[in-house]
């Protein structure tokens, strides 16, 4: 039984009892989706002075960004790949309501965590997640340098879709796929990447726009 207490860092404690997240139906991913999200808002019997409040934030948005990874995981798609990435949403954010390093360490404990947790990991689905979160936030680090009046959350979100989207076309081509074929996809990605990345990023400028950080 675990003790819980409000605390204004919005931090939880994961359970020392072990949960089974292995399955692979959709009820069950859902649930567990709903499990981390419902943990990170949790407000946990734990000092920020044992911690640090640069932990609460880095375990409340990888949190939230693993519980959207697996509703992400149970949500239809027309093919594979073609995902909204909402999980980039909690990316974002961090970026500017913190900072690089946060959005970095959320992003990258997201694709691991998830991977496990999916059973996935060291699979090409890991392996094309990884490469996509690692040229997206690439793009990020440079993006978030350019003049804000003219870069936007909502360009910022539209320009690390087309890398994430553009470094796993390129990883199907070197490694999945070798052949000119994929090129033909290429179209029918970019539309995608251009529509999720504008949403995702609308409402990370909703979002920043509530709590006043731009």
């Amino acid at each position: 039984m675990n003790f819980v207490a409000a605390n204004n860092e919005g931090c939880a404690i994961i359970s020392d009892d072990e949960v089974d997240l292995c399955s692979s139906s959709h009820s069950t991913r859902l649930s567990q989706a709903s499990y981390f999200l419902w943990r990170a808002r949790l407000k946990a019997a734990v000092s920020v002075n044992q911690y640090g409040v640069g932990s609460c934030i880095y375990l409340s948005k990888c949190r939230v960004a693993i519980g959207l990874s697996l509703i992400e995981s149970v949500l239809p798609s027309p093919m594979p790949g073609v995902k909204p990435g909402i999980a980039n949403i909690i990316t974002l954010y961090a970026m500017y309501r913190f900072n690089f390093k946060t959005a970095l360490w959320v992003s990258i404990l997201r694709v691991f965590a998830t991977s496990l947790i999916l059973g996935q990991f060291l699979s090409p689905t890991f392996m094309l997640s990884l490469t996509g979160s690692m040229l997206s936030l690439l793009t990020l680090y440079f993006a978030i340098k350019l003049p804000s009046q003219f870069f936007s959350p909502i360009g910022l979100s539209v320009h690390s879709s087309f890398a994430h989207i553009g470094g796993q076309l390129l990883l199907v081509r070197l490694w999945l796929i070798p052949h000119a074929s994929i090129y033909y996809l290429i179209p029918i990605y970019s539309v995608a990447a251009l529509l999720f990345g504008f949403i995702n990023g609308w409402i990370t400028y909703r979002l920043l726009k509530h709590h006043n950080s731009i």
